[in-house]
């Protein structure tokens, strides 16, 4: 599929002039990100379902029962996985329009939250705490890249198609409906 895009890009570029070609390869960005965001959030999906209704069993079998404890945090990290997953999708297409620096931002924010909530929970919750803190940090990296996103979409509408991946309810009424 890469390589079908790339052939096009090249057949398209002897054809248009390099303004074209420059909003054909961004239109192309956008589809790549919106197909790979669909996909993304329909798998995690799955797989944090399997993984919360089967970690009880999977984790005890392989693993031991010692190793009981970190049922509940192994699945409250899961949800952090999420928005983990979530944020690489968006960070490449952060970097394929390149502002380089949404991403250093997002990753600043990471490690500013990840200490206050470590020196917060940890000590009062313990793993639990520290898992808590893991979900917030990745969700908080997420937020950056996503309002990003969002106002790049305001601004010159690009976006709008991976906006309505998110929440598809309110993007298809606001179409229907004209506004």
């Amino acid at each position: 599929m890469i390589l079908l895009s790339l052939h096009f890009i090249l057949y398209l570029s002897k054809i248009l002039n390099v303004e074209n070609w420059i909003k054909v390869s961004q239109y192309l960005i956008e589809v790549v990100v919106s197909v790979r965001l669909e996909l993304s959030l329909i798998l995690l999906l799955i797989v944090l379902v399997i993984g919360v209704i089967i970690s009880p069993f999977v984790i005890p079998f392989l693993y031991t029962h010692e190793f009981q404890a970190s049922v509940i945090p192994f699945q409250i990290l899961l949800g952090g996985m999420f928005f983990s997953s979530l944020t690489k999708t968006l960070s490449s297409y952060i970097f394929a329009v390149g502002k380089v620096k949404i991403n250093l931002l997002a990753t600043v924010v990471g490690v500013i939250i990840t200490l206050i909530l470590d020196f917060t929970l940890i000590p009062r919750y313990g793993i639990i705490g520290a898992a808590w803190a893991t979900n917030i940090t990745y969700f908080g990296i997420f937020a950056v890249c996503f309002i990003f996103l969002w106002n790049k979409g305001k601004k010159d509408g690009i976006g709008n198609r991976v906006w309505r991946i998110f929440v598809p309810y309110i993007t298809t009424t606001r179409i229907r409906h004209g506004r």
